[in-house]
């Protein structure tokens, strides 16, 4: 499997073998040779919304006030003109109470693996939607080797199952991960009834619960619902905001809103890991907050993503065969399809997929280790493709998909 295997450490070994990296390997193979595919399988926002010469005079006037100062390292404390101006912010100050601290990362991953890192031993359980995010799969199956997936529906995680297996469960979970607001990969949100419960369970049964809100700030339509962290009385809740979604994926900023006890212990433990936070990013973004250009930024890349996700829908109820199924969100970048025929597996799929010049996530990567995967959806990206894109990138993968199903 690899040259050097008996150098690696046991979580190394672990990683290697688990049918989700192997698939991941596999994926990547396949996709270098993918050449001018349609890459519905990406996590990217569209190109044009990034404000790339706006950032530039920005940058050019922190150069020209501050000097070289600007390119050194961050506080470990991180910038407090950021975390003020999260907090004074309409946008983002909705989780963050006033017992709360602010913690600021390298990009929502960092939060994911130092939140990891600080709360979990060896054997302690972890339990995630199935299916997930694939790089939080990652990061918590590098510190544990029980991580537990409850299955989910257009309401996000299935309350019931997961008091269940909280209540029967030899090896009480000490984590939660959940992504309410415009699940990666589906899509979904959770309505305000099932993040009530998941709160109360948290309490009554000692948990910590990981919301991951990267997508939050693009919805498209439907009312706002408050963040899981808002209904957190307990300080149980640890709150990831990112601004690789909304602003520039180079920037590499995510903040962490949980606990003042949590946070300090971020802290020490980032300074292990990472040193500092990139301080010209994180300025960059108290500038481009202060000079008040957040909402119109905002307010275009929703207009945009709003406008692709229907020229989707449309071209899907046209091509798409009926044993194929599409969610509907409401926001954020992602969807999810489902195949219902017993014929296929999207993973098998993906290279007859790659040939015709179109790619995708399949689903058995989105699922933890331990869990049974369903082999018959994919994820897709829907705001990194142009319109013309989503149009032939559909047509092609329908091609595919019917072929596959007809036995061709």
């Amino acid at each position: 499997m690899l040259k050097h295997w008996n150098a690696l450490s046991k979580i190394g070994q672990d990683m290697l073998r688990t049918k989700l990296r192997q698939s991941l390997i596999d994926i990547r193979n396949i996709e270098q040779a993918r050449g001018g595919a349609i890459a519905f399988d990406s996590g990217y926002p569209d190109s044009s919304m990034i404000p790339s010469e706006l950032l530039c005079s920005i940058i050019d006037r922190l150069v020209e006030t501050r000097g070289s100062s600007i390119f050194q390292y961050a506080p470990v404390e991180d910038s407090p003109e950021l975390k003020k101006a999260l907090r004074e912010t309409e946008e983002f100050r909705g989780p963050i109470g006033p017992s709360d601290e602010i913690a600021i990362t390298n990009g929502s991953q960092s939060a994911i693996f130092l939140v990891t890192r600080l709360l979990i031993d060896a054997g302690n359980t972890i339990v995630t939607e199935a299916p997930t995010y694939t790089a939080a799969l990652t990061a918590f199956e590098s510190f544990s080797d029980n991580v537990v997936g409850i299955d989910i529906d257009e309401n996000g995680m299935d309350m019931d199952c997961l008091e269940s297996l909280v209540k029967r469960s030899q090896a009480r979970p000490k984590i939660i991960y959940v992504i309410p607001t415009f699940h990666n990969p589906t899509g979904n949100t959770m309505p305000l009834n099932r993040r009530k419960h998941l709160v109360e369970l948290a309490n009554r049964f000692n948990l910590i619960i990981i919301e991951d809100d990267a997508y939050g700030s693009l919805r498209f339509s439907g009312e706002k619902i408050p963040a899981v962290k808002h209904l957190d009385s307990e300080g149980r809740v640890v709150y990831l905001g990112s601004f690789s979604k909304i602003l520039a994926p180079a920037l590499r900023i995510g903040y962490v809103v949980a606990d003042d006890s949590i946070v300090s212990m971020m802290n020490m433990s980032k300074v292990d890991a990472e040193q500092s936070t990139n301080m010209l990013s994180q300025q960059v973004i108290v500038d481009f907050i202060r000079q008040g250009y957040l909402q119109d930024h905002l307010l275009n890349i929703r207009n945009l993503y709003s406008r692709k996700l229907s020229a989707f829908q449309e071209k899907f109820a046209e091509v798409a065969p009926p044993e194929v199924k599409c969610s509907t969100p409401l926001g954020g970048m992602f969807l999810w399809i489902n195949i219902h025929s017993g014929k296929i597996d999207t993973l098998e799929m993906l290279p007859r997929a790659i040939r015709n010049g179109v790619s995708y996530v399949p689903s058995v990567v989105c699922f933890p280790s331990s869990h049974i995967p369903n082999n018959k959806g994919m994820r897709i990206n829907f705001t990194g493709p142009s319109m013309k894109d989503i149009s032939e990138g559909l047509s092609r993968l329908c091609l595919v998909i019917k072929d596959s199903l007809h036995g061709l």
